[in-house]
């Protein structure tokens, strides 16, 4: 009997799992292998926790795999056995899969096989069309803290009577982090004031891709956004306003010498073709007895930001705001899809266990 040891990084332990003689020869018009034996072993490293938006920085400790999917197929696209569902962390030995097994692929966190993306998946191509909502019923998100998908695959390799294959997973969403270091004064008590009110994502994807290119999984044309009612807004069509990308202000922002972060979201991937995403405060402006909404964005474009959004990349956003709110300084714009052409942005790569995008910018 020949065996192939199946390694994806995600955690760890064994369940056992078959399928018959008969199950493999129905699956699809390629004729099976000899009968043989697939561990997959689970096991991981990372900083994945995440909610779509929540205080503070997101934890370091935080490859959570509650449950996967595995896809086995053969040359051609044809299951080589039914996809195998784990409800834990747990190590998977599958016995009588086929020495035609050509390629593995691993989905962590999407739940429930008979209830999830992939569960009328029949063949490779079908699997690789499968995308994922960033939200449930718009101000739910699918992303939560201890609950981040992710996905990977390899081929298989044999060598003699062993095949065995090593599943890299990767982030099917992007981490957003927001620290605010704010230098303003005479905020308050004046012919001119400024009040924060929220944290604000706008155009998030609303797709994420589990497998494909770089530009398949950064394309969108549908987006979430926390806000929709602000001037220059055109978009009616294309975006769904959801409060889960919302985050309120509840307190003055500091000078934060500490650069504690004050909350963080999760997006999938958007090049910014249709519109970029963008991240920004969102503060009310009262001038004598007229007030107005301004706020303070990052576009994550080229130009801006200095990138796109891309899956597994944490973004770490330094906002710092200056200036004397009562002489007609703090900055600010009525329009967050119009970048403020004054703004300075440095953008620093840190080491993470995601690919981590550090990005500043002043408002005076």
């Amino acid at each position: 009997m020949k065996k192939i040891n199946l390694l994806a990084v995600a955690l760890a332990a064994f369940t056992m799992f078959s399928c018959s003689n008969e199950e493999i020869a129905d699956l699809g018009s390629n004729a099976p292998g000899e009968k043989a034996t697939l561990t997959i072993k689970v096991e991981g490293s990372g900083n994945n926790v995440a909610q779509s938006r929540a205080a503070g920085s997101a934890s370091t400790s935080d490859v959570t795999i509650n449950d996967y999917v595995v896809f086995i197929f053969r040359d051609g696209g044809a299951l080589d056995c039914p996809a195998y569902y784990s409800s834990s962390n747990a190590t998977a030995t599958i016995s009588n899969g086929t020495t035609a097994a050509k390629t593995a692929y691993v989905i962590a966190n999407t739940g429930v096989l008979a209830s999830g993306p992939f569960a009328n998946v029949t063949t490779e191509a079908e699997l690789k069309a499968v995308t994922g909502d960033l939200m449930s019923g718009n101000n739910t998100a699918t992303q939560t803290e201890d609950n981040l998908w992710m996905s990977g695959t390899n081929n298989v390799a044999f060598n003699g009577t062993d095949g065995s294959v090593t599943v890299q997973l990767g982030f099917v969403a992007a981490k957003i982090e927001l620290i605010v270091k704010d230098n303003r004064t005479n905020l308050t008590g004046g012919a001119i004031e400024i009040a924060d009110e929220n944290i604000v994502l706008l155009y998030a994807g609303k797709s994420g891709n589990f497998f494909g290119t770089e530009a398949e999984k950064t394309a969108q044309t549908a987006f979430y956004s926390g806000d929709v009612a602000y001037t220059g807004f055109s978009n009616g069509s294309s975006v769904t306003e959801s409060t889960a990308l919302k985050d309120a202000v509840s307190s003055a922002f500091t000078d934060n010498a500490g650069n504690m972060v004050f909350n963080h979201f999760y997006t999938f991937g958007n090049d910014g073709v249709t519109n970029p995403t963008i991240l920004a405060i969102q503060s009310k402006k009262t001038i004598g007895s007229n007030t107005e909404t301004i706020y303070y964005p990052v576009q994550f474009t080229t130009g801006d930001a200095g990138h796109t959004i891309e899956p597994g990349k944490h973004y770490t956003v330094t906002l710092t705001l200056s200036g004397d709110v009562n002489a007609g300084g703090g900055g600010g714009t009525t329009n967050p899809e119009q970048p403020l052409v004054s703004s300075q942005i440095s953008v620093e790569v840190k080491a993470a266990t995601w690919i981590s995008r550090t990005v500043s910018k002043d408002f005076n």
